[in-house]
Parts: C-alpha cells; sequence; structure tokens
C-alpha cells in the first residue's frame, strides 16, 4: 500500500466550523498529517487515530485546541514518530499512557497550558 501525507496548513480549515474534516480519518493509509496554523477550537477528537493505524507524523501545532489531550485510545498510535501539539490552549495534564508510545521520538508541547509533566513521559523521550 502506498503512504499518503497531507499538509493542509495554514487556513485550510473552512470558517466557520475551525475543525478537521471527518472524512479525513477514513484515509487508512496516512503516514503524515499536518494542520499546523489553522485556528482549529475544537477539542482534539478521541478517535483521531483509530482508523489511522500508519500515522507517524502528526502536526497540530499552532491551532486554538482545547481539553485534555486524549489518553484512552493511545494506543492506536503506535506508529507515532513525531508529534507536535504545541501552541495550544490544552489544559489538565499529558498523559502518562504516552510513555507507552516506544516509537515516538519528538513530542513538542510547548505554549499550552499543560499542569503536569510525569517523569515518565521524560523517560519514554530519551
Amino acid at each position: 500500500m502506498e503512504s499518503i501525507g497531507l499538509d493542509l496548513d495554514p487556513n485550510f480549515t473552512i470558517k466557520p466550523y475551525r475543525r478537521i474534516p471527518r472524512e479525513i480519518y477514513n484515509i487508512s493509509s496516512l503516514e503524515f498529517l499536518s494542520f499546523t496554523n489553522n485556528s482549529i477550537s475544537d477539542s482534539l477528537p478521541n478517535h483521531i487515530c483509530d482508523s489511522l493505524p500508519r500515522l507517524s507524523w502528526l502536526l497540530l501545532g499552532l491551532n486554538k485546541f482545547r481539553g485534555q489531550i486524549p489518553s484512552g485510545n493511545l494506543s492506536r498510535y503506535s506508529e507515532l514518530e513525531f508529534w507536535k501539539l504545541v501552541g495550544n490552549e490544552f489544559d489538565g495534564v499529558i498523559p502518562k499512557e504516552i510513555a507507552n508510545l516506544n516509537k515516538l521520538q519528538k513530542l513538542y508541547l510547548g505554549n499550552t497550558i499543560l499542569e503536569d509533566i510525569h517523569i515518565y513521559v521524560l523517560n519514554c523521550l530519551v
């Protein structure tokens, strides 16, 4: 199966919805997804990687995502190597389940409202 990358930045998102089009979640061969700098003002869907088993790069920086970083389905992010969430409005704690993402090499969380970073999350990125 051929790999697919999708780079939709900046300012792709259709106004006034300010969210990721749900149809993107059905592209099972997607390996690269970028929605950087789109002013998306939605919570990050819990199911974002459920149908994207090959996704290795997820770039969602410089938006207005709010709420907590989903932790329930992080096992579905098993191929994720690079995850950029910098410059959003996430709050709460960084899910400790991120430490189980064995292929994750880079995690960018700067300029968010996150309260806590656990040492086991840091150790997984060493």
